[in-house]
C-alpha cells in the first residue's frame, strides 16, 4: 500500500485527537477531550475512505497478497499444530548458606 498525504493527515489527526482526549481528561476539561474523540473520528473516516479508494469490495488484492494469504492459511487437509506444552522442570530448593569455616 503506496501512503499518500490523504494518510498522513488521517494518521495526524488520529494521534492530534488521541493527544487532546487524554490532555482533556487529565485535567477535567471535557471539552477538549470531546473535540479530540471527534478528531481522532475524523482521521478514521479519512483512513477509511483512502482505503476503500484503494481497495474495492471484493478487490482481492494483489497476486503477491493472494499467495501470501494461502501461504499463511497453510493446507486445508494438514493437522492442526500440537499444543505448545511447558518441559517438566524440578521444584527450586533453597541453597544452603556458605558455612564460615
Amino acid at each position: 500500500m503506496r501512503l499518500t498525504s490523504g494518510h498522513a493527515s488521517g494518521i495526524l489527526d488520529k494521534i492530534v485527537g488521541l493527544n487532546k482526549e487524554i490532555v482533556g481528561e487529565l485535567f477535567n476539561r471535557s471539552e477538549l477531550s470531546k473535540a479530540g474523540r471527534l478528531q481522532q473520528e475524523k482521521g478514521s473516516a479519512t483512513l477509511k475512505a483512502l482505503n476503500s479508494k484503494t481497495n474495492p469490495p471484493g478487490d482481492t488484492g494483489s497476486k503477491a497478497d493472494a499467495k501470501a494469504d494461502d501461504a499463511a492459511a497453510g493446507d486445508a487437509t494438514s493437522s492442526p499444530p500440537k499444543p505448545v506444552t511447558k518441559a517438566a522442570t524440578r521444584p527450586r530448593t533453597k541453597s544452603a548458606a556458605p558455612s564460615d569455616q
